[in-house]
């Protein structure tokens, strides 16, 4: 089969998009399957500065967040969505969940329609949606509020590029704006988007017009938006940023493992870093299980398809599977200082078309006869979606016990105010920075205290922020930071916040050693 870039004829884009309700429908559905039982789930960690920065504000003030940075960041268009979501909704977390889950649906079923628009095939963009739906990376940014930039970033980049290749197909001029749009509304909403660009000239190398063979002119579209990207960077590097650039070779490499495990081969990302060495030895069994069978489902799938093709090429999908393969690789580029599951959610659109694009041409690839190799690579394709999906599945259920213990910590807090004299110091200490990386109160606080309406501020030292000082007992923890006159420190162990020192009056309450 040649493989020509494939488009809709003109007067029939119906026929592109005709499988984008039921991507979008299949979608919701996986969605609701996975995140709905986590749909309360309480706010955490950076949740509470995103939203107390965000939760009065005057639209007056709106177009000067376009101008620069704010907060150490620059990403006005998240923030004008979490002013919108917090005048809508103000502190109900069911609300910004859903709206989570509906943003990671939009994008998960443009993912199925570029795959159908790079192939010309319908089983490919359902395959792709499927895999978009269950990838084991996406807990973090549904559940974790102040992660849902990646979210609304991904929606505008799958809308940028379907609009994209729709220009290029011949559908007109307003598809171009479209897709300039989306690139600015994308570089506002997550600096990463600055892969965005780049991608879409990998596009028109890949898939030039008849008439203009990659000449300067054909490329003009996409130069002008990878000009666009390069500004915005001259702009915002001199700047700095909240995360630190420096990273040594060993460290790229192990940063690049990372963003593999977790984005190809379905390891869960608390098992991904050099401080999960224990939780391997106490329980290996999931990590080892998700590696062993995602490696053997695509080994397999990719085993049958070369084979098949050797012998006889009925199906191939090349370029699409080189484009695919530039998106997944180009979005790491601009995160990879850090490891985050956070930071995958970009690249994984491009994983989820190469995957579901690679096992729909394994099977595509094989003759009609060629029943038992076929249902192979079905089987190989369902193995590995239900392993990611079960992976997603206990990465979101650690992100629902990070909620409850905050919620659980932030009430207690509450209900120990009342009674405390006006000039009373309240410090809360060894509470948890994060469950297994998902996080609780890294950066929570003072934010969560304002946003709660507390009658005083609240200090709060995470177990981490202790380690890091070097503190390793609770009496040392109370001589360093809970000294001073008219000041109640409470500890927290064990699921339980105790009084364990009280300068204003009150009785002390038996703690721990």
């Amino acid at each position: 089969m040649r493989n020509v870039a494939p488009g809709p004829r003109p007067g029939h884009l119906w026929r592109t998009f005709w499988g984008y309700p039921l991507y979008l429908a299949l979608s919701l559905a996986l969605g609701a399957l996975v995140f709905v039982p986590r749909v309360h789930a309480y706010f955490v960690s950076d949740d509470w500065p995103v939203l107390l920065r965000n939760m009065h504000v005057s639209w007056q003030e709106v177009p000067h967040w376009f101008a620069g940075m704010r907060f150490g960041w620059y990403r006005p268009l998240f923030d004008v969505f979490v002013s919108l979501c917090w005048r809508w909704f103000g502190l109900s977390p069911a609300a910004y969940r859903v709206t989570s889950i509906v943003l990671c649906s939009i994008v998960s079923a443009n993912v199925g329609a570029v795959a159908r628009l790079l192939t010309q095939d319908r089983l490919a963009g359902l395959a792709a949606t499927v895999l978009f739906a269950t990838s084991a990376s996406h807990a973090e940014p549904v559940l974790w509020y102040a992660a849902s930039n990646e979210l609304l970033a991904g929606s505008l980049v799958s809308t940028g590029m379907v609009s994209y290749i729709l220009f290029r197909r011949g559908r007109g001029r307003p598809w171009f704006v479209a897709c300039l749009l989306c690139c600015f509304g994308a570089l506002a909403s997550k600096e990463t988007s600055l892969a965005f660009p780049p991608i879409l000239l990998v596009y028109d190398v890949l898939y030039p017009s008849r008439q203009e063979r990659r000449s300067v002119r054909f490329l003009l579209p996409s130069l002008t938006l990878v000009a666009l990207g390069i500004v915005f960077a001259l702009l915002r590097v001199p700047q700095d940023s909240a995360y630190s650039v420096h990273v040594t070779a060993p460290r790229l490499l192990l940063n690049l493992a990372y963003y593999a495990f977790v984005g190809v081969f379905a390891l869960p990302s608390n098992y991904a870093v050099q401080a999960s060495l224990p939780l391997w030895r106490t329980s290996p069994v999931l990590p080892v299980a998700a590696l062993t069978v995602s490696c053997g489902a695509l080994a397999t799938a990719a085993w049958i398809g070369i084979r098949a093709r050797a012998q006889e090429p009925l199906c191939s999908h090349k370029r699409a599977l080189l484009f695919c393969t530039a998106w997944a690789v180009g979005a790491i580029v601009p995160v990879i200082p850090i490891v985050a599951e956070r930071t995958v959610y970009l690249s994984s659109l491009g994983i989820a078309m190469g995957l579901g694009i690679a096992f729909v041409g394994a099977y595509r690839t094989l003759k009609a006869d060629q029943r038992r190799a076929r249902a192979i690579v079905a089987i190989a394709a369902v193995v590995y979606a239900v392993v990611s999906l079960s992976v997603l599945r206990y990465r979101c259920a650690i992100w629902g016990k990070a909620s409850e213990t905050s919620e659980a910590i932030l009430m207690e807090v509450r209900g120990k105010l009342p009674g405390l004299p006006p000039d009373c110091r309240v410090v809360a200490l060894n509470i948890p920075d994060n469950i297994e990386y998902a996080y609780v109160f890294r950066n929570a606080f003072p934010a969560a205290a304002e946003v709660l309406e507390y009658d005083r501020v609240v200090e709060a030292w995470p177990d981490w922020e202790l380690n890091v000082l070097g503190i390793e007992t609770k009496s040392e923890a109370i001589g360093q930071l809970a000294q001073g006159p008219h000041t109640v420190a409470y500890w927290y162990d064990g699921g339980v916040l105790r009084l364990e020192r009280d300068s204003c009056g009150r009785a002390v309450e038996q703690g721990g050693p």
